[in-house]
């Protein structure tokens, strides 16, 4: 599930700007792991999912709410 119909999903939930700004992953090195896992080279599929249940914690519990 991940692999194909989150893949999207996954991919702009962990490059948000609010993450990268937060500090909360090293950004190039999540970038690099998260494109290995996805072209097949490695399989990352426990350290993708805890990097988007940490992502989507950070943005529901951390991050400022959107300006409207």
């Amino acid at each position: 599930w991940l692999r194909h119909h989150l893949r999207e999903f996954t991919r702009d939930t962990l490059a948000t700007r609010s993450l990268r700004d937060a500090g909360v992953f090293d950004s190039a090195a999540l970038t690099r792991l998260v494109e290995a896992h996805y072209s097949g080279a490695a399989d990352h599929h426990e350290t993708v999912v805890f990097a988007l249940d940490v992502a989507l914690a950070h943005r529901n519990f951390c991050a400022a709410p959107p300006t409207r």
